[in-house]
């Protein structure tokens, strides 16, 4: 009897015991799911702490101009460019407006940079802005640079066509885009987002092809000279698209379409 009475006795602890063991086997495993949900959390979030960080110290692009032009046909010479990154407005001319004092007339009437880079310090919505790596770029040849970006900034240039007086080529609107709605990166072609203009600062003279820089810009003074024409500008003094293709602009002279001049890329490194 007595027996019995401390088998039954040491069933129960036994029992008692199993039952802690149990109970405590199970809050162990629910303990582990919750630190492996924290964990694939924190492993879930790591990219967007990392793209975030990507993103505050800007994105690299490579961007790719090319003269699409024959020299054994009808070449169009590129002279000296610049490009400016953004979050505002295109900050080196606005369509309808007369060019701002900002040397835009030196570069697309001279195809020279200098003037409008020192005005880019002091212009506000510029994060920067620097000259094409090369002075000129004639038929055939192409260029290349990379700039670092953050969304929501975007990319302008505007590049002088030396065979004219004023005319220049340039993107529309609020420049290039180089981030999605998603701030996510952009790669792409972008040559239909370059338009040619007319700057409006100069009286214009027929497109004088196939004459190197040098003597363009001697022709140019000399027309200025022999019709009078130091005082004399465009008779619509305001930055405008310039009608290309079989009509003519309404300076009376036939212009390009611009794919068939120029190659514009940009790429997400």
């Amino acid at each position: 009897m007595e027996t019995r009475r401390l088998l039954r006795k040491n069933f129960l602890r036994t029992k008692c015991r199993f039952s802690r063991d149990r109970l405590s086997h199970k809050r162990i495993q629910e303990l582990g799911k919750l630190l492996l949900c924290v964990a694939l959390l924190l492993v879930s979030t790591l990219p967007l702490r990392l793209s975030a960080a990507a993103q505050t110290q800007g994105k690299i692009f490579l961007i790719q101009i090319r003269n699409e032009t024959d020299h054994r046909t009808n070449s169009w010479t590129f002279g000296e460019g610049v490009w400016v990154l953004h979050d505002q407005e295109n900050p080196l001319f606005k369509h309808g407006e007369r060019l701002y004092d900002n040397g835009m007339e030196h570069l697309i009437e001279q195809g020279k940079a200098h003037e409008i880079l020192k005005s880019m310090t002091f212009h506000e919505g510029i994060a920067v802005g620097a000259r094409f790596p090369k002075k000129t770029l004639r038929a055939g040849e192409k260029q290349s640079f990379v700039i670092s970006a953050l969304p929501g900034q975007r990319l302008s240039f505007a590049i002088a066509l030396l065979e004219t007086d004023d005319k220049f080529l340039a993107p529309t609107g609020k420049g290039i885009a180089l981030f999605d709605f998603f701030k996510n990166p952009l790669s792409a072609t972008v040559t239909d987002q370059i338009h040619l203009w007319d700057g409006g600062s100069a009286h214009d003279t027929e497109p004088k092809q196939n004459i190197v820089r040098g003597k363009i810009i001697q022709l140019r003074l000399e027309t200025k000279i022999r019709d009078g024409a130091t005082t004399k500008a465009d008779a619509n003094s305001t930055a405008r698209l310039v009608t290309t293709g079989s009509k003519a602009h309404d300076d009376g002279y036939h212009y390009p379409h611009v794919e068939t001049i120029m190659f514009v890329s940009i790429k997400a490194l």
